[in-house]
């Protein structure tokens, strides 16, 4: 495996991580939003997490 192949794959890890970790945060901003609109949907949120 050469450098420049050891470091795409590690970029598109990082990559791929990063998009995980925002898409998890813009997930649990939609579901605190109705959370926080009204007590109604306390259990999906705790379930997420």
């Amino acid at each position: 495996m050469t450098l420049r192949a050891v470091a795409d794959c590690l970029t598109v890890q990082h990559n791929s991580m990063r998009w995980h970790l925002g898409n998890k945060q813009g997930l649990l901003a939609r579901l605190a939003e109705p959370i926080n609109g009204s007590g109604a949907g306390h259990a999906p949120a705790d379930r997420a997490l």
